[in-house]
């Protein structure tokens, strides 16, 4: 059967020098390095019951726990930022911001229908010269 845990979130107080994007990152790097601790302490119970079992050779354990710490440290460097990039897309997102491609696209189009505008020009421009 499945354990159950409890995860307790407590708020803490912002010092009045913090902005709330320096509160938002803070707390998506929190969220995120508890999530990790959370899911390799389950990791590892889990590997270490195979072995007990005899379902996963003691040989084979090690290896997997160690490729589950790897993983964790790589995380540990490169998971906040994901999370807090997630995040400030979703924010702006909300707020129809739009993004340095959507930006870009319509640069991209802009400039062709400015190319489009200006043969048109020339041809009516030549048109009446005739």
């Amino acid at each position: 059967m499945a354990e159950k845990f409890e995860i307790e979130i407590e708020e803490e107080d912002v010092e009045p020098s913090e902005t709330t994007w320096q509160s938002l990152v803070r707390r998506v790097v929190l969220a995120g390095a508890g999530a990790v601790g959370l899911a390799q302490d389950e990791a590892e119970a889990f590997v270490r019951r195979l072995v007990q079992r005899g379902e996963l050779g003691e040989k084979d354990g090690r290896s997997l726990l160690a490729e589950i710490h790897e993983q964790q440290r790589r995380f540990a460097r490169l998971g906040p930022l994901f999370l807090l990039e997630r995040q400030v897309e979703f924010v702006l997102h909300r707020l129809s911001v739009p993004t340095k491609t959507e930006i870009d696209e319509l640069s991209a189009r802009i400039e062709t229908l400015s190319q489009k505008v200006d043969q048109l020009r020339q041809l009516l421009q030549h048109k009446d010269n005739r």
